[in-house]
């Protein structure tokens, strides 16, 4: 996609790579893997991510490309 990747809302899929997540507060840094890819997320929320959200779930990430990740 070039630079318009950082221009567009994207929405990602995978699985929360264990030992990734990282939470302070209602704030959750983590990584996503798919098939062999992973994917540095950064969720900046109003409300914390919910109970089912831990090591090996399937999590969708939907946001903006930054150049540190979505």
């Amino acid at each position: 996609m070039g630079d318009q990747v950082y221009t567009r809302h994207l929405r990602v899929a995978g699985i929360v790579q264990p030992g990734s997540i990282k939470q302070l507060g209602t704030n959750a840094d983590f990584i996503l893997e798919e098939e062999g890819q992973t994917l540095r997320v950064s969720y900046k929320g109003s409300t914390p991510p919910p109970d089912t959200f831990k090591d090996n779930a399937q999590a969708l990430a939907i946001g903006t490309y930054g150049r540190d990740g979505v």
